[in-house]
């Protein structure tokens, strides 16, 4: 709201000052004022999103979302709110693996695995497919022991699967394709992922968004096996050695 009485007041200003030439037409090219209209333009769309998807933001944490990413939230206006889960109460994943059966390119953002999602995402490496993935520390662990650690020699070796690992905490799930988006949140006390809803579009808008926000997660990682020789040096010299 603080933003858009700001711009406001700025078109305010301008149009008293267009008023006060001789030649509007020719001030108008050069008061500068281009830019408030679509900003007010992109507000009202995150509002509208916002408004929309209300009951989902205000059970879920947004943590995990850069500044950027929320100022731009209008851009996920024709997404909509799935709910994933099977009859019997069993997550099925049914629509996530729809979304990743169909990707030609594959990033995502993810603090937690399935056996069920590792065997679709490990398929379309297998096809081929360029994925890139971006894991938490635990989840590093986690995929190097009990059933995913037979799926990952046999896709490690695979040069279009790149695994990065966050510096940061993930509090989001973000998958995004070259045909859709799936974008979840974790829960408003930021302790647990929810794994049932997530917002789904395949609009060219809400596409660039899911790559805007894979970007800053890219920014904020660095490759598993840097990550791997990082935490073995760390294992054989702790403390003040491994300072120096």
């Amino acid at each position: 709201m603080e933003r858009v009485e700001h711009l406001l007041k700025e078109l305010h200003r301008e149009s008293v000052s267009l008023s006060a030439a001789t030649n509007s037409a020719a001030d108008a090219g050069e008061s500068g004022n281009s830019w408030i209209l679509p900003e007010i333009g992109d507000l009202y769309t995150m509002a509208m999103t916002m408004e929309k998807f209300i009951d989902f933001f205000e059970s879920h944490s947004l943590e995990g979302v850069p500044q950027d990413a929320l100022d731009s939230l209008g851009d996920l206006l024709h997404a909509e709110l799935t709910c994933d889960i099977s009859r019997d109460f069993v997550h099925g994943w049914s629509q996530y693996r729809q979304i990743v059966e169909e990707a030609r390119w594959i990033h995502g953002v993810s603090s937690f695995s399935t056996p069920d999602i590792a065997k679709a995402i490990g398929k379309k490496v297998l096809e081929g497919t360029k994925v890139v993935l971006i894991i938490t520390p635990d989840l590093v662990h986690t995929l190097l022991e009990g059933p995913y650690l037979e799926m990952a020699k046999d896709l490690w070796r695979y040069r279009n699967l790149k695994f990065r690992v966050s510096r940061i905490p993930v509090r989001i799930g973000l998958t995004v394709t070259d045909k859709a988006l799936s974008f979840g949140l974790f829960t408003r006390s930021g302790h647990t992922y929810d794994a049932v809803y997530d917002l789904v579009s395949r609009s060219p808008e809400s596409l660039g968004w899911g790559e805007r926000l894979f970007a800053y997660y890219v920014e904020q990682s660095e490759p598993l096996p840097r990550y791997i020789i990082k935490t073995a040096v760390a294992s054989l010299f702790p403390g003040d050695i491994q300072e120096k």
